[in-house]
């Protein structure tokens, strides 16, 4: 399978201990999206993808929604970590403040 040159550091970044929230950033159609769930998947890491694209742009308790949701699933399934992942989160207004709050 292909492996675009990204995909080495996000690995890394994962491996690290989680401190930071990575934001992947690129133009639209150019696979980031495949490439994080490349690495979670190789890594063996619990994941949840939400795309924000149909998601109204005002509506920024959609990802305190997203939050919650992952927090009980990990929960539940007794995971030790896990990996939220929000595509088109730039859709949202305000995003980096809301998730600030969360």
């Amino acid at each position: 399978m292909y492996k675009r040159s990204e995909y080495q550091l996000i690995k890394n970044r994962l491996e690290e201990q989680r401190k930071f929230i990575q934001v992947v950033m690129g133009p639209r159609q150019v696979g980031k999206s495949t490439v994080v769930k490349q690495v979670l998947v190789d890594l063996n890491i619990p994941f949840q993808l939400y795309s924000a694209d149909n998601v109204p742009a005002t509506n920024t308790g959609w990802i305190s929604n997203c939050w919650a949701a992952v927090r009980s699933l990990k929960r539940h399934r007794e995971y030790d970590s896990m990996v939220l992942i929000i595509d088109e989160i730039q859709k949202i207004l305000n995003w980096s403040e809301a998730v600030k709050r969360v």
